[in-house]
């Protein structure tokens, strides 16, 4: 599960995708909750991390990348529900078997938005 998004509060609650929260994203933290709105992403507007991080989910193939890997490249959850927010990446839950135990892993991958964001 994500860690709780302290940092919500104070976000501009302006978003191109029209009145109400983002769908995937209502979350609650610090006692308080807030609706995550995001822009949306231009290829002008990603960051050097944001570029890195795409890239990485480029090579990575169609099965994408652990959240677990992209944290130990510095990517933590939060960077990552961000780029989720402006449809870059998609998150899925998978099952997967770890020796005797089956085990729950987050995978990111890349979206054709994503790959069009880092092609230009």
């Amino acid at each position: 599960m994500w860690p709780a998004l302290d940092w919500c509060v104070g976000l501009p609650h302006l978003s191109s995708r029209g009145p109400g929260p983002h769908p995937a994203f209502v979350v609650e933290g610090a006692g308080a909750s807030c609706d995550l709105w995001f822009y949306e992403m231009t290829e002008s507007t990603l960051s050097a991390e944001q570029r890195r991080a795409l890239a990485m989910l480029a090579t990575a193939g169609l099965d994408g990348a652990t959240q677990s890997s992209l944290s130990g490249h510095g990517f933590g959850a939060s960077f990552v529900v961000g780029l989720v927010g402006r449809g870059l990446v998609t998150i899925m839950y998978e099952r997967v078997r770890a020796g005797g135990t089956i085990i729950e892993v987050t995978k990111v991958r890349i979206t054709d938005e994503g790959h069009r964001a880092i092609e230009g």
